[in-house]
């Protein structure tokens, strides 16, 4: 149920959008460009459900493959964050990952869809227009890559329930978009890199982290 809602409204719209494209007497290039644009943005949502159905799909059946190799963490966010920018809505993100941090072994195209998934929920659950902060710590050998939003304290009994498939947060209102299955994905794709995910909440917001170990080049 969940699925057919979120495949069935970007589609309701793109149809809408083409529709009113056809229309006679739709010929400014301001109204065409607005049209595109909504097109645009919304097969990115139908672009994006498929991809998460399909790991899902993956994960579920145990066919799910890593191509683990040694990755900076800095080739893992940096790209992340800048595939979400249009999503972002032009927030302030503050992305602090300190010199001489050893590398990880990850598989780069797994890693880099956790990290969106966490900035998109990110997005989601906090009040427009705050920070989001991302950053990244060693401890022993691991690494924790963490990205904190400024939204409503997640409560304690909650917080092992958001990694459930299609489980949507109480603070998730009528006109949040998603189908639960982000951090679903999220905790499998870590629990294969023989990491983790974690959600915290602290004082005026909430941290989701993931821990991933260290490849073993480049430790200290």
């Amino acid at each position: 149920d969940a699925l057919a809602h979120e495949f069935k409204t970007p589609l309701t719209t793109i149809k809408a959008a083409a529709s009113a494209m056809l229309t006679p007497g739709i010929t400014h290039p301001e109204q065409q460009r607005e049209f595109t644009e909504i097109i645009e943005q919304e097969v990115d949502r139908l672009t994006t459900l498929v991809t998460e159905a399909i790991h899902l799909a993956r994960i579920e059946a145990g066919k799910m493959r890593l191509d683990k190799q040694p990755c900076r963490v800095q080739t893992l966010i940096e790209p992340a964050v800048r595939q979400m920018q249009i999503l972002l809505e032009s927030r302030t993100i503050d992305v602090c990952i300190p010199d001489g941090l050893p590398m990880i072994l990850a598989d780069r195209e797994l890693m880099q869809l956790v990290l969106r998934q966490l900035l998109d929920n990110a997005v989601k659950y906090s009040a427009p227009q705050s920070p989001i902060r991302v950053s990244a710590r060693q401890s022993a050998q691991q690494v924790w890559i963490t990205v904190a939003n400024e939204g409503p304290p997640v409560a304690s009994w909650e917080r092992a329930k958001l990694f459930e498939k299609f489980y949507r947060g109480t603070a998730a209102g009528a006109q949040t978009t998603g189908t639960g299955m982000g951090l679903a994905i999220a905790k499998e794709i870590m629990s294969a890199h023989g990491g983790d995910v974690r959600v915290e909440s602290l004082a005026g917001g909430n941290e989701v982290s993931v821990l991933v170990p260290i490849s073993g080049e480049g430790v200290p």
